[in-house]
């Protein structure tokens, strides 16, 4: 049966661990739990997608998700009273409901439509029209993000300051994002790897950061019922890496229009991520070829940069992918050397 679908949810989570940890279950538990599966769209345990088992599960649509509409998200259900009373908090009143391609027989909305308030959460049609085309282009971008994930995975595993903690075999992933622990630094060593990659133009997450929503301690709402050293130490150097840049299908490849100019980067150029910029990062034309002496650019005093400098531009593409690890690799040292 078809998972009926309605509105609202949002967070960051890399890697599920096993949903049915216990060996010795409660022999009368819940058996169709609700599940947050934020970040979990296209994410498989067991070749299953993560929520599928679950009475409800909610999958976000915020902006750093694979599905992308800017704010917002989804609920996912096989049971009709629950998805008719979603449609009547999300605002389905005056039999607004008959306008959904896919809801619940109307009788069911009669049962339940006088019981249940309105909040107006309804999800935009700006952004279901976001929502729909990325939904066809889904499984290609997961292969994208996949294997860009490995690509940086393999330039990263011999550092000795950088554990990426491994995938369970289990999972079908969505590499959207790296994480990884820094071994062994201070305090003021991670600062110095987050300083340095943000000036490089590759600004990275820290989970124990004061201002990361994913901190417990900024929880202030819902403060620890006691103190948790172990996981204190543990996101005083997690790391998080965006991998996913833009929601836009892949478009299909298209042939070089000037064969003697290679798409694929050249190796002896390892600080110019666009040696020939599209037309549209082209600089602004010279309005003043001579211009007065005091206006001159002072001399570039530095026309060989060292390694260190590699930087990245503000849209990625395939190719800059591989610069990433030359980016973390650059502020490891930098760090190291703080």
């Amino acid at each position: 049966m078809p998972r009926r679908t309605t509105s609202p949810s949002s967070r960051t989570a890399p890697t599920p661990s096993d949903p049915n940890p216990n060996p010795n279950p409660n022999p009368n538990p819940n058996p169709n739990p609700n599940q947050d599966c934020a970040h979990a769209l296209g994410v498989l345990w067991d070749g299953v997608q993560l929520g599928r088992s679950a009475s409800v599960a909610c999958y976000s649509s915020q902006s750093a998700k694979v599905i992308n509409s800017g704010e917002g998200g989804f609920f996912l259900t096989d049971d009709d009273e629950l998805a008719a009373k979603a449609a009547c908090y999300a605002g389905c009143y005056e039999q607004l409901y008959l306008q959904h391609v896919v809801a619940p027989p109307a009788e069911v909305f009669d049962r339940v439509k006088f019981g249940t308030p309105n909040y107006s959460l309804r999800m935009s049609d700006l952004a279901a029209a976001c929502v729909r085309p990325q939904i066809r282009s889904l499984d290609a971008r997961i292969a994208q993000y996949n294997s860009r994930y490995a690509m940086i995975c393999d330039a990263l595993k011999g550092c000795a300051s950088i554990d990426i903690p491994a995938i369970n075999p289990r999972v079908t992933p969505v590499s959207d994002s790296l994480q990884f622990n820094l071994q062994n630094m201070s305090p003021a060593q991670v600062d110095a790897f987050l300083a340095a990659c943000k000036r490089r133009g590759m600004p990275v997450g820290l989970f124990g950061s004061k201002e990361n929503a994913r901190n417990y301690e900024n929880w202030r709402y819902s403060p620890a019922a006691a103190p948790l050293p172990f996981t204190k130490n543990l996101i005083a150097a997690a790391i998080d890496v965006r991998l996913s840049t833009h929601p836009s299908p892949i478009p299909n490849p298209t042939p070089n229009p000037n064969p003697t100019r290679s798409t694929t980067p050249d190796p002896t150029l390892p600080l110019n991520l666009h040696p020939h910029p599209p037309p549209h990062l082209q600089p602004p034309p010279n309005l003043h070829p001579h211009p007065h002496p005091n206006l001159q650019p002072p001399p570039n005093l530095h026309p060989h940069p060292r390694p260190h400098q590699v930087r990245l531009p503000a849209e990625f593409e395939d190719s800059d992918f591989p610069k990433m690890a030359a980016v973390i690799l650059a502020a490891v040292d930098d760090a190291l050397d703080a």
